[in-house]
């Protein structure tokens, strides 16, 4: 006799969770990419993205987080973008 409380996976269950993390690994391959074309090294560019991916993913699952997960996730996402502009900058 099976135990009512198990009850076996679905795929159907998982393909909402698998399309939420590849669309956030795909979006953060952008401003990682951009990183790694200015010259930063790897480390930084995969800790950086693997920051992105984190919270983008615990942003998506935790609910209760989001006021502070989302402008956390907004600032990230943005930073290559102004840090390349300031880096490229000539200096005086």
């Amino acid at each position: 006799m099976r135990d009512p409380y198990h009850r076996p996976v679905i795929a159907a269950d998982i393909l909402p969770y698998l399309a939420i993390g590849l669309a956030v690994a795909f979006a953060a391959l952008w401003p990682a990419a951009r990183l790694g074309a200015a010259g930063w090294s790897r480390t930084v560019v995969v800790g950086y993205y693997g920051l992105l991916i984190g919270l983008a993913i615990a942003a998506s699952v935790l609910r209760a987080g989001l006021r502070l997960l989302v402008p956390a996730l907004v600032v990230i996402y943005v930073a290559p973008f102004v840090l390349i502009r300031i880096r490229r900058a000539p200096r005086p």
